[in-house]
């Protein structure tokens, strides 16, 4: 009876109330992940946002693959040349030792790499292979065809493949070992290992073009001189006959003999002057009329059976990089500086966007 007596205890205060079950785990859950290291707050992250992170980079490296595979074929065709060593020298042996001692390769041609890189590069040489028609499977293609050049008159299509071709092509030089190597793209292997061959025509018909215009104005130059030379030795010897008529016995006058000696050298270098001259002359008249290659082949023109574009794992491996970048961009950097209303709208059960893009707890 004493027992029944005795007031109840008042039940327990909301405050001292100890948490439920599952409150309790997830609160010792979150104060386990607080205080997790960096690598598993990273493997947390990635199996919360595993969409995002991981399903998007792959779902777009797999388009990428697929947008390398159905996009048009391109083969790389490839050759390497060196100046013809039969091109004069434009400089002379003494000025080549001294800038080579100062670390500058003076080339022993009067072409470097570098004008040969540069003809490949000008207008002329690419309008000599745009309006060229190369040979392949034994069918003649235009290279404007080819290039798929557009316009309504021929002056249009022709400034539209000039404008395009030097998007399929790359040109390297080496002045350490004196090479050029010269790279074209092209639908098939038979049209790239055509379109460097016509690259090498080009700069070869440019350069000797050149040599030969250049030539014939040296010619033409050291031609007069050498006439006026011959004739200013002429003078000298006619000067010298008639010292010899008029001064018969000059053996015992010492001012004779050294009019004389004058004379004689006044002679020697009138023929020395004459001589150089004609030998220049000759030289140019050589240069004016040569037809001999201005360049040495080193490899000939080759094509690969591999395509060389577009490659299917670059696209891939490209396509998920940029994926992945845009999503940790989008969730750890733009998302949080958001207008509230438009992050609302975005956590949206609704929105698609949501599902991949949207941050979840």
């Amino acid at each position: 009876m004493e027992r029944l007596s005795e007031p109840l205890a008042a039940p327990p205060d909301d405050a001292h109330r100890p948490p439920p079950l599952r409150e309790a785990g997830l609160s010792r859950a979150s104060a386990d992940i607080s205080t997790a290291n960096p690598v598993q707050q990273a493997i947390i992250e990635v199996v919360r946002r595993w969409r995002a992170l991981i399903g998007l980079p792959l779902l777009c490296a797999a388009l990428g693959a697929a947008l390398a595979l159905i996009l048009p074929k391109e083969y790389e065709g490839v050759t390497i040349f060196t100046p013809s060593q039969q091109i004069t020298s434009s400089l002379p042996s003494n000025l080549q030792a001294i800038a080579s001692q100062f670390g500058i390769n003076a080339q022993s041609n009067g072409y470097s790499v570098y004008f040969f890189a540069q003809v490949l590069r000008s207008r002329e040489a690419l309008k000599h292979v745009v309006l060229d028609t190369l040979s392949i499977d034994d069918r003649r293609v235009a290279v404007l065809d080819l290039l798929d050049a557009s316009g309504d008159t021929p002056d249009e299509r022709l400034e539209d493949g000039i404008k395009s071709l030097p998007d399929y092509v790359t040109i390297r030089t080496d002045d350490q070992s004196n090479l050029v190597t010269l790279r074209v793209l092209a639908p098939s292997p038979e049209a790239a290992q055509a379109l460097v061959q016509s690259f090498l025509q080009a700069v070869n018909s440019i350069t000797m073009a050149s040599l030969n215009t250049g030539g014939s104005f040296e010619w033409r130059f050291a031609q007069a001189q050498a006439d006026s030379a011959q004739q200013a030795l002429r003078r000298a010897e006619d000067a010298l006959r008639d010292f010899y008529r008029a001064n018969r016995n000059f053996a015992s006058s010492p001012t004779l003999q050294t009019e004389e000696a004058r004379l004689q050298r006044e002679i020697q270098i009138r023929r020395d002057v004459y001589l150089t001259l004609v030998q220049q002359a000759e030289a140019a008249k050589l240069q004016a009329v040569r037809n001999t290659p201005a360049i040495t082949i080193v490899q000939p023109p080759q094509a690969s059976l591999e395509k060389a574009s577009p490659k299917a794992s670059l696209w891939a491996i490209m396509a998920a990089i940029g994926a992945f970048t845009f999503v940790i961009g989008w969730i750890y950097f733009l998302y949080p500086i958001l207008p509230q209303h438009l992050r609302t709208r975005l956590g949206s059960p609704n929105s698609r966007v949501a599902r991949f893009l949207t941050p979840r707890s």
